[in-house]
């Protein structure tokens, strides 16, 4: 019925991260039918009182009081909510991007949009004001005091005043208050706005301009948000009335949602219409329409799906027909018919694991989108586009799969072609593999821009690790990176033999490049995640960073023991075999325990606050993934010892799928832990590096402010103007009087330089 579709479309759009602020639709729905039932056969009567609560007539016992508490409850907790976001996270956010634009000189000044909201009136008159003396600031304006000396004003405002008693911290606090004061020595709490200065010096136009797209995307899921909990309270009362034979639905809402801030959400409107006109004048030439285009995601049309199913199942059709075919040739395969064959799989071998990579993802992003699993945040892709949607991914992974299969039947078939198509064994056999290297160089540099922007800024990050902070996106294709070193490997080899042993007939790039290129390709990746963790060792002093530098330690000496191994013929096979068994069990517990944020106990697999988000024998299949598929990365980053005892271009095929297998798989609960991280803080969006503060006045300064104002908030502008121009003039002293202390720090230091120099001379003559 449709109640029932209305349940599913909750789970279905649902933000996980607000899961505990939507209504609970399922759980009313049975809660009615079960009052329904005790209802029964009971003369009941009831009404609202003025509050909104239920008055029971005639009826001793009041069964549907669970239901409207329960209701009720939750109105108040997503008001709660939505105050906490929209009135004051919203509103502070959209104070800093202003003054960040005007410091950067994206805008010159702030004009907001006429709204009859008093309140927001108040707030974008009072981030107007400010802006107007930072602009004036930038501008090198001054201002001058009651003694006619000027007064230079410096925003962002970097004075913290320390409060007596307390040291003076050396750094900006962001959680301190900044305490000023006044004439007759009395402390106060100003209302100013403190940003952190270090986060804002490092804000490019770049971050700037996607913190607004950020933003703007915050005001969009919360007026989304918002919207579906108004339409679950009507749809719930509506069935209150049809299973109790009641018409309280319109009385209920009236009384208890109506009077609600959520219920007309006229913030979220105003918020988005001012960030679309700003976003529109800094980077769209005014032109809205073009800035709605930025800010907007794509929606994804029916047509769309269509297109993308139809290549999948063509494409899927063309590499089954072709894979037969393949098996039957490979079957009957007499390897001398067939040039260069070992160098030719191993080209093709990179082709198909790719290939497979591609077809294990799209799995990830699939099963993530099913369980609402925030992905694209977590990993910082654009929502904007719509190559970061699994169909996409899947269309992409079949068109692959067919091209792979193409090149190489065309390759067996050219180089064994029956005499009825005996020409076409003219064509060059070198052909094939280069004109499907050709098409893969071109894949990965030129098609899906937006995919190789994000990769190319995350690899940046990577190779920068111990100079640079690493997000999780960095820590996440570094450890996919090391799941991949056969392919790598692969792909190294395929460069070498197309730039050398393709022309030359040599086979120098497997006998000799090969010995020390896959110990260096294999080291590469754990250096990377090894250097990250120290410094985020460096950085917090935390033991669990330590260990997981333990554990990609360990990682290389297993590494490193195999390419000994290999040089010295097998003298360090036990050591690489004790190695390998410590590596194996470390990396079982540190996935299980650490990344998958699971308990040894399968009764218990986390905390009584900690949510599951899939089902639980989902949980159960990712504690024995690591038990089971472990092994094969042990074994793929040490091929030296591999080739001692299987033949390694069978093998290393077998090896690569079941890492790629695993690392799917790890993918699943790493992501999914980070969700459930999230979810706890309820982060759906990037925030801004920097964070504003908004003080509290002190007693006597909010009693005489509230003087002469009336409930409705009459004089309530006037009484702002004169508080905001007060404000001001105290920020410009705290202002200069930083400025004094901080050019007398600055003359102490040169002093004290200058001393050194003359200590050194003396002590070099």
């Amino acid at each position: 019925d449709r109640a029932m579709k209305f349940g599913k479309k909750i789970e279905r759009e649902e933000i996980l991260e607000w899961r505990a602020y939507y209504i609970p639709y399922k759980e009313l729905k049975k809660l009615i039918k079960a009052t329904a039932n005790e209802m029964k056969g009971k003369n009941v009567a009831y009404a609202l009182d003025s509050e909104g609560s239920v008055e029971m007539q005639d009826v001793d016992e009041n069964p549907q009081e669970r239901f409207f508490d329960t209701l009720r409850e939750r109105v108040n907790k997503i008001e709660e909510f939505y105050i906490q976001q929209s009135s004051v996270k919203f509103v502070d956010q959209f104070h800093t991007l202003i003054m960040e634009s005007i410091k950067q000189g994206l805008i010159q000044e702030y004009i907001p949009t006429k709204t009859d909201q008093v309140h927001m009136k108040q707030k974008l008159g009072q981030i107007q004001r400010k802006a107007t003396i930072i602009a004036k600031a930038k501008h090198g304006s001054s201002k001058t005091d009651e003694n006619n000396e000027e007064r230079e004003v410096d925003f962002p405002l970097h004075a913290i005043v320390p409060v007596p008693g307390h040291e003076s911290p050396k750094t900006f606090d962001r959680d301190c208050d900044i305490t000023v004061p006044t004439r007759d020595d009395s402390l106060v709490h100003i209302p100013v706005t403190v940003f952190d200065p270090n986060a804002l010096a490092s804000l490019t136009h770049d971050q700037l301009k996607q913190a607004w797209r950020e933003y703007y995307r915050g005001l969009v899921v919360m007026k989304e948000f918002i919207a579906l909990n108004l339409v679950a309270i009507e749809k719930i009362m509506k069935k209150w009335d049809k299973q109790t034979d009641s018409t309280i639905r319109r009385s209920f809402i009236n009384k208890s949602v109506r009077t609600k801030t959520f219920y007309d959400h006229e913030e979220l409107p105003l918020l988005m219409a001012e960030t679309e006109n700003v976003f529109a004048q800094m980077y769209c030439n005014n032109n809205r329409d073009a800035s709605l285009k930025k800010l907007r995601p794509q929606v994804l049309s029916p047509l769309f799906q269509q297109v993308k199913t139809f290549q999948v199942g063509i494409n899927l059709g063309i590499f089954l027909i072709l894979a037969i075919l393949i098996f039957y040739m490979l079957f009957n395969l007499n390897v001398s018919q067939y040039p260069r064959f070992r160098s030719v799989m191993i080209i093709y071998r990179m082709g198909t694991m790719g290939t497979f990579m591609v077809w294990a993802w799209s799995v990830n992003m699939w099963i993530w989108d099913y369980y609402k699993v925030n992905y694209r945040f977590i990993l910082g892709f654009d929502y904007r586009y719509q190559f970061f949607h699994y169909q996409s991914m899947f269309a992409n992974a079949a068109v692959c799969s067919a091209f792979v299969m193409s090149s190489l039947f065309l390759y067996l078939f050219c180089s064994e072609s029956p005499h009825a198509f005996s020409n076409f064994r003219e064509i060059p056999w070198e052909i094939h593999p280069l004109f499907f290297f050709a098409v893969v160089l071109v894949i990965a540099t030129v098609l899906q821009v937006r995919s190789k922007w994000w990769f190319g800024q995350t690899m940046f990050r990577i190779v920068r690790a111990p100079f640079v902070d690493s997000e999780f996106s960095d820590v996440f294709l570094a450890d996919t990176l090391n799941s991949v070193v056969i392919v790598l490997s692969d792909l190294e080899y395929t460069i070498c033999f197309f730039l050398y042993d393709c022309w030359t007939g040599t086979d120098i790039c497997y006998t000799d490049v090969n010995i020390y290129a896959k110990p260096i390709i294999a080291l590469v990746p754990l250096t990377w995640r090894l250097l990250q963790c120290a410094r985020r060792f460096y950085q917090v002093r935390s033991r669990a960073f330590f260990l997981n530098c333990f554990k990609y330690a360990l990682a290389m000496c297993v590494s490193i023991l195999s390419s000994l191994n290999g040089a010295y013929q097998g003298d360090w096979l036990w050591a690489w075999v004790c190695v390998a068994i410590l590596n194996y069990l470390y990396q079982v517990w540190w996935d299980i325990t650490h990344d998958f944020g699971l308990s040894l106990n399968p009764l218990v697999l986390r905390g009584p606050d900690e949510k599951l988000i899939y089902p639980r024998k989902f949980y159960y299949v990712g504690m024995l993934s690591p038990i089971l598929l472990r092994g094969a990365w042990t074994l793929s980053v040490s091929p030296e010892v591999v080739k001692l005892f299987v033949n390694p271009l069978i093998f290393a095929a077998v090896l690569a799928a079941v890492e790629i297998s695993r690392r799917c798989l790890w993918n699943f609960f790493r992501v999914e832990f980070e969700q459930s991280k999230n979810s706890k803080l309820k982060k759906t969006i990037n925030e801004l590096p920097c964070k504003i503060q908004h003080l509290e006045k002190s007693p006597s300064s909010l009693r005489s402010s509230e003087v002469g104002s009336n409930p409705d908030g009459e004089d309530g502008g006037n009484v702002a103007v004169k508080d905001d121009e007060r404000d001001e003039e105290m920020i410009r002293e705290v202002v200069v009087r930083h400025r004094r202390d901080t050019e007398h720090a600055r003359d102490a230091r040169t002093k004290a330089w200058r001393a050194a120099n003359v200590h050194l001379s003396q002590f070099i003559q």
